[in-house]
């Protein structure tokens, strides 16, 4: 974070409440603004790209004198989330002060920010705003098993939160699970990622068969350098969406529809993808351990996955 600026002003201001509130009705009003560097504010939330700088306001007016203001500051969301933390208290009682302002930049900004100022007057009236700035796409880190029959592996991923599930979490409610990881033993193909509508041909788990399953088209991007921007820290102007149209699609195998599995998997390799809801990703391949090929022990597949959120 490069600054926080504080100003005190002892004159009160009538300025509209913005942001995500909460107040017992008598409280201070809070005026909120975030947004990205050379961009237009918004008094709720913005969604920007990895590495933008972020600007951030918050105005307190009050009609009775301030007492005390906090500004606290969440990073991450959902599974990724951090907790809260309280990164500025200020005591305004003896200021005598009836507006009182913070601003702040995230500079290069590489994950989710919120941010949410309380203020209280002096007769215990209280009001807090949140605002935040969320990425455009969210970053994880994931391993799968292959699927084995006793369904003690954790062979399917939702890509929208970034966690791995059993088979028994899948069946009942399918509609949230993007892909599965299966290992051909003997196979050419060894390491595959399926869309999870296709997972039943892999003859692990024929009862995952669902209409209602999303689906998710792979593309090979290994032969584009700068995908790997994504995963290194590097920044880059250019869409998911343009990685997935450059890509090489996957030969079809076996019964597998085309464009809905990714095979022949080995350390390095980036994979781009499409879901159903019109969401693109990439997909890099950090580890894939083989287990000898032995049908007794789980192959395992680690990967860092990149994809546009769902929102």
């Amino acid at each position: 974070m490069k600054s926080i600026k504080i100003v005190i002003l002892t004159a009160a201001l009538a300025v509209a409440t913005a942001g995500c509130s909460d107040s017992d009705g008598d409280g201070p009003v809070i005026k909120a603004t975030v947004s990205a560097a050379g961009g237009e504010s918004s008094p709720t939330e913005i969604y920007v790209w990895p590495g933008m700088d972020v600007e951030y306001r918050f105005t307190v007016n009050s009609t009775a004198k301030l007492r005390t203001v906090e500004l606290h500051r969440r990073i991450g969301s959902g599974v990724n989330a951090q907790e809260p933390t309280r990164i500025e208290r200020v005591d305004l009682r003896e200021s005598e002060s009836y507006t009182y302002e913070i601003s702040g930049t995230v500079e290069d900004i590489g994950d989710d920010y919120q941010f949410s100022l309380y203020a209280e007057d002096i007769d215990g009236n209280f009001t807090s705003v949140r605002i935040c700035a969320w990425l455009d796409v969210m970053r994880y880190s994931q391993t799968l098993m292959d699927g084995r029959k006793d369904a003690t592996s954790k062979t399917f991923l939702n890509l929208a939160s970034g966690a791995s599930y059993y088979i028994a979490n899948t069946i009942g409610d399918p509609a949230g699970m993007d892909l599965g990881f299966t290992y051909m033993e003997g196979s050419q193909y060894g390491a595959c990622l399926v869309s999870f509508d296709e997972y039943y041909k892999t003859g692990n788990y024929g009862m995952v068969v669902n209409d209602a399953a999303p689906w998710v088209e792979f593309r090979d991007v290994s032969h584009i350098s700068s995908a790997a921007g994504w995963f290194d820290g590097g920044t880059t102007g250019g869409r998911l969406e343009d990685y997935f149209e450059r890509g090489v699609e996957y030969d079809r195998i076996l019964d597998y529809s085309a464009r809905k599995i990714a095979h022949t998997l080995w350390e390095s390799d980036i994979v781009a993808l499409r879901t159903e809801d019109g969401r693109y990703g990439l997909l890099k391949v950090d580890a894939v351990d083989r287990r000898d090929e032995s049908e007794l022990n789980n192959q395992t597949i680690d990967f860092s996955v990149v994809i546009t959120k769902n929102r």
